[in-house]
């Protein structure tokens, strides 16, 4: 069984989400065990969510932004993660203040890690992941858009797909 954890990023789940909330949903009727009841600033409560199941199911962190940052702040606990997605990690933005810190690097208790990046949006700095095997995929979608693009979400769906 897969168990998927979705964090979305500052200001949590709403209106500005909107492109995680549907993923999410969508995630739900293609009969997927969604979570995204944990706040981006709780990675605690995502390793201890994770340390509980670790036995019984596979682990899978999908985040937007700050939320992508903290899925490599729960990552570090070491736990085993299948797959884990990052959708443009926010590294803060140009209007202070932001309290975004680097992405701790990926280790190899993380099978298979994702992380998508916009090319260019002069508002957002994004902080892509680091580490063990991290796929970067690089998009043009403004960062608020990067969480609804369907053409991430097909890459996403596909790596989901092939977890043993």
């Amino acid at each position: 069984m897969i168990r998927i954890r979705i964090i979305y990023g500052e200001g949590g789940k709403a209106i500005w989400s909107a492109g995680f909330i549907l993923f999410a949903n969508r995630l739900r009727d293609l009969g997927h065990d969604v979570h995204d009841d944990i706040e981006w600033d709780q990675p605690d409560a995502i390793i201890a969510d994770i340390h509980k199941h670790r036995d019984h199911v596979e682990n899978v962190l999908f985040g937007f932004s700050m939320g992508a940052l903290c899925a490599t702040w729960a990552a570090s606990a070491g736990q085993p993660i299948a797959l884990m997605v990052g959708y443009d990690p926010s590294g803060g933005t140009r209007f202070p203040p932001r309290r975004a810190t680097p992405p701790n690097p990926i280790g190899r208790n993380v099978r298979r890690c994702l992380c998508y990046v916009h090319k260019f949006d002069p508002m957002f700095i994004s902080a892509p992941f680091t580490g063990h095997g991290v796929e970067i995929v690089q998009t043009w979608s403004l960062h608020g858009m990067v969480q609804g693009n369907e053409w991430l979400h097909q890459i996403t769906l596909k790596a989901l797909a092939e977890i043993d």
